[in-house]
């Protein structure tokens, strides 16, 4: 009976904390740091332009309603609700933002191909790509940002269409703290030492549940 209380206790103060620390991870990725990273497949664009005209809005919000692309004087289209074009006039500037209060936007590659004219994107950090007709398409891709929102721009010579593949195009979004810093927990020194649960230096351990390193240990 001894041991399983002893067992019983293993269970619950060493896998349950790691258990919860490994939800609440930050992950890593292809340079990109995340909480939450959304896939745009499945958003749909907003705030119609025109009442008379459907087809034609200024924004674009992602499935999970974190992510928000919007333009002032260009047009974002669908006309069945799922593949996005854009027409952008001359240097329009997109303004790429979190939705949700709770995150900032650690970086996103968005996905595009040119339908009917050579274009170049270039992002506010430097970051440019430029797609010329025909090709397969690529991506514009900003690492740290690490703000609420950032800009992209983009110039063609006609005012061509670009389809935005939004199964291509990721988001990557990390978790706000409250005084805006993100604290990197550090490692401890190892000293071997041994204590047992109540915080005691133990020198001679017998059979059971002790603490090393800061980690408990199962004699």
């Amino acid at each position: 009976m001894k041991d399983l209380y002893i067992s019983f206790l293993f269970i619950l103060f060493t896998l349950f904390p790691l258990m919860a620390s490994a939800q609440n991870k930050t992950e890593s990725k292809d340079g990109f740091k995340y909480d939450v990273v959304e896939n745009l497949q499945g958003g749909k664009p907003t705030d119609l332009v025109d009442a008379e005209d459907p087809g034609y809005y200024n924004s674009f919000v992602g499935p999970k309603n974190m992510t928000k692309i919007h333009i002032e004087y260009s047009d974002i289209h669908s006309e069945d609700g799922k593949d996005v074009f854009l027409e952008p006039f001359q240097d329009d500037e997109f303004t790429i933002s979190s939705n949700d209060a709770n995150y900032i936007i650690n970086g996103y590659s968005l996905y595009f191909t040119a339908i009917d004219d050579n274009v170049s994107i270039e992002a506010a950090d430097g970051t440019a790509v430029t797609i010329s007709t025909g090709d397969t398409g690529a991506a514009l891709t900003v690492k740290n940002i690490n703000a609420s929102s950032s800009t992209f721009k983009i110039t063609s010579d006609n005012e061509g269409y670009l389809h935005f593949d939004l199964a291509k195009s990721n988001v990557y979004f990390l978790k706000k703290t409250s005084d805006g810093i993100r604290t990197i927990k550090s490692q401890t020194s190892k000293d071997n030492k041994v204590y047992n649960l109540q915080g005691c230096r133990v020198s001679s351990p017998q059979k059971g549940l002790y603490i090393i390193n800061g980690k408990k240990v199962l004699y």
